[in-house]
């Protein structure tokens, strides 16, 4: 893949003349250079004109990149007997293939789709097939636990299944070749403000990672099938260094910003108590290793919104945390990370309580956690829900939600990895 590199990635220098590569807010405008079809068709070996379960591919910035890897959709039934047209990020200048989200299943140009215009068409007959209204919607509408509705803000809708397995036999992934240049939202590196975490990889030490978060650090959402995104960053680290990573996942299912902070304050009757004994092992955890900690992400934020907690309390929590880390080490580099949006589709399904799951917006607390790096020293703002913002410009909500709430598919988490990934080097 670090051939490819040489290849796609031509233009970063270019990239970086125009957009800023340190510091401040989320870019707009990748620019690379881009070649023609048969040029890179020519000019990239044979192994990486294929999509893989591959670090590179899976963790270099998606906009950075001219073979677009492994784009993954969600193929619904549009409810008239036919299917939603595929949105891809870029019109397909060249299509290279189309797999199982798995990556196992081949299928067939002129067979199981065809390209038109740019855009992926799925003809009748084909092995790509929808998920079909009867599994996206639920029957027993009564017993459902949420309802769904495609215009978001309304309250009638139909019980929708939250199962990922349910869905994920729908997904697919395509890699193309784009000719169009991007001008979406972009992560900036910021590894000039991450002073010790940089010094350390110029070191060429090793590194000890902890990740803070909730249950999308965990690696809910995904398919299983490859690592979850903090896993991802992990490797992605060790790929573009020569350091080892230890990490430490700290991440608890259904907690927020409060709860963590609580947890800390051994406040446990303020704590879920489903969740309680999670957090109760990830505090231990986190205790043995804050002090020796070079790099801890705290990725909190889709609980909150839940909770309809507002942005200056949001901000006071994971100061709070931020306070937590620095005291046991005033050296660790901090990355903050902005949640990716959640379903704003769905809504409670009782008669008491049809509250919508995104209670707050989650792009205040993306500007209140820029407000920390500013004044913080050693610390970066990994914007993953600025970024996120351009893509739904071009895909679907679905594509990127696993379960129709509020946690990553496989797509999503690369997303992830790779806005974490740029932020840091």
């Amino acid at each position: 893949m670090k051939k490819i590199l040489s290849v796609c990635l031509a233009g970063c220098a270019l990239c970086a003349a125009l957009a800023g590569c340190d510091g401040g807010e989320t870019q707009s405008g990748t620019q690379i250079e881009l070649k023609t079809v048969e040029e890179v068709l020519e000019q990239t070996p044979a192994e990486d004109l294929v999509g893989r379960n591959d670090i590179w591919q899976f963790t270099t910035p998606f906009y950075e990149t001219q073979i677009q890897y492994n784009e993954g959709f969600l193929l619904r039934e549009d409810g008239q007997g036919g299917t939603l047209p595929v949105k891809l990020m870029f019109p397909a200048a060249y299509v290279l293939e189309v797999r199982s989200n798995d990556l196992k299943t081949l299928y067939e140009y002129g067979k199981d789709y065809l390209v038109e215009d740019g855009q992926l068409v799925i003809p009748e007959g084909s092995a790509i097939v929808p998920v079909p209204d009867s599994e996206f919607f639920l029957s027993d509408a009564e017993n459902a636990e949420w309802i769904y509705n495609a215009n978001a803000g309304e309250d009638e809708g139909r019980a929708v299944t939250t199962d990922r397995f349910v869905l994920y036999p729908y997904r697919y992934v395509v890699t193309y070749i784009r000719t169009e240049q991007y001008s979406g939202k972009t992560a900036p590196s910021k590894g000039g403000q991450l002073t010790h975490f940089s010094q350390k990889i110029a070191d060429k030490e090793g590194i000890t990672m902890l990740y803070v978060g909730d249950s999308i650090g965990e690696g809910a959402g995904v398919s299983g099938e490859f690592l979850n995104l903090v896993e991802m960053t992990r490797s992605g680290i060790e790929a573009r260094s020569e350091s080892k990573v230890e990490l430490s996942n700290c991440s608890v299912g259904g907690i927020d910003s409060l709860e963590f902070m609580n947890l800390i304050n051994g406040l446990y009757d303020k704590i879920n108590p489903g969740i309680l004994d999670n957090a109760k092992q990830k505090l231990r955890l986190m205790e043995q290793k804050k002090g020796f900690a070079d790099i801890v992400f705290i990725a909190l934020g889709a609980n909150d919104s839940a909770a309809d907690r507002s942005a200056d309390l949001f901000k006071l929590h994971i100061g709070f945390l931020i306070d937590y880390f620095r005291e046991a080490n005033p050296d660790v580099s901090i990355v903050l990370v902005s949640s990716m949006e959640i379903s704003n589709k769905i809504r409670k399904n009782r008669e008491d309580d049809k509250r919508d799951l995104r209670l707050h917006d989650l792009g205040e607390y993306a500007k209140v956690l820029a407000e920390l790096e500013q004044e913080y020293t050693n610390i970066a703002l990994a914007d993953v829900h600025t970024v996120q913002s351009s893509v739904l410009e071009k895909k679907y909500l679905e594509d990127v939600i696993a379960d129709n709430l509020n946690h990553p598919t496989d797509y999503m988490s690369r997303l992830y990895a790779q806005t974490l990934l740029k932020t840091i080097f």
